[in-house]
This record gives C-alpha cells, structure tokens and sequence, in this order.
C-alpha cells in the first residue's frame, strides 16, 4: 500500500522488525495501510510546503491517471481501478477548501488557530490469502445445500472462536 493513490515510478523502503510477546498486528487491527498513509502523506505535505505549492495541486499532479488502470505499482500491487480526482474533488467541495485561507484569518482576528489537512489513500480489498484465494466462495452440494467459504487472517482475535456456526 506504500504507492498510495500516486504514481510512483520507484520506491525504496528498509524496515526494522521486532519480535514480541503481544498481540500480531497494531491497533488498527491490520498493520500496514494506517502507516503507509502517514508516510507518504507526510511526505506529499512537505514537498508541497519546500516547493510552495498547493497540498491539493501536487495531490492532483501525481494521481495514478483514470487512463492508466490496471495500474501496476513498483511494490507488487495491481490496482484495477479508481478516480481519485473525482474523490479529492469532493472533498474539496464538502470542506469548502477555496476559501480556507479567509476562514483562517478570520479566526486569527479572534486569536484562535485554523488548520485544514488533505490526505488520501486507497483501501484494499478482496486480498485473500493465497492459500483461501482458491477456496473462496459457494459451492453446490447434493440434497439441494451450499457450502460457503470465506477467508481471512487472523488479528489476535480468537478466529476460531468468533466465527463458528452452529449446524
């Protein structure tokens, strides 16, 4: 997930691992996307503030283009599809984003402070474990019944309790 929504030619990542005794995954309940988006949403902000330009604009300069799906990112994810210029355009409308700057000085008048931040990401879904990918899904059986069967990995929740069925 560390493309993001941008087209990134290439990206370089070195990361540092630590064994422990607690739960598997962080407290969003599935490590990767909460900090994947921090990173290079971070990243997008300060470049952005270095080259004086727009948080929105540079957004816009560096989206994956509608053009370009499927869209093969440089960490061994196909994107099938998306718009993320109609989606930050909508969110630029909904918090009225062209006149900030006057609702910041405003507030500074009274001698209050007025932020506004811009990110974007993208959500993955349907990634099944290889070993369910193939398992996936409902089955005829005789006697007029379905077999279902849905994946997922576990979270440090206690799966097998959770998700047990009764006959």
């Amino acid at each position: 997930m560390l493309a993001g929504n941008y087209a990134t030619p290439a990206i370089y990542v070195e990361v540092k691992s630590v064994f422990t005794n607690t739960a598997p995954v962080d407290a969003y309940r599935g490590a990767g996307r909460p900090e994947a988006c921090y990173v290079v949403e971070r990243l997008v902000d300060r470049a952005a503030r270095e080259m004086r330009l727009d948080p929105v604009a540079l957004r816009r300069r560096n989206f994956v283009p509608n053009d370009a799906y499927p869209y093969a990112t440089p960490v061994s994810l196909t994107y099938d599809s998306g718009d993320y210029f109609k989606t930050l355009d909508m969110a630029v409308k909904a918090a009225n984003y062209g006149s900030f700057e006057q609702r910041r000085q405003e507030a500074a008048r009274c001698g209050k402070l007025r932020g506004i931040g811009i990110c974007t990401y993208i959500e993955a879904c349907a990634m099944a474990s290889s070993v369910m990918a193939g398992q996936l899904g409902a089955r005829a059986k005789r006697h007029r019944r379905v077999s279902q069967c849905n994946g997922s990995r576990r979270q440090g929740l206690p799966c097998n309790c959770v998700r047990k069925f009764p006959r």
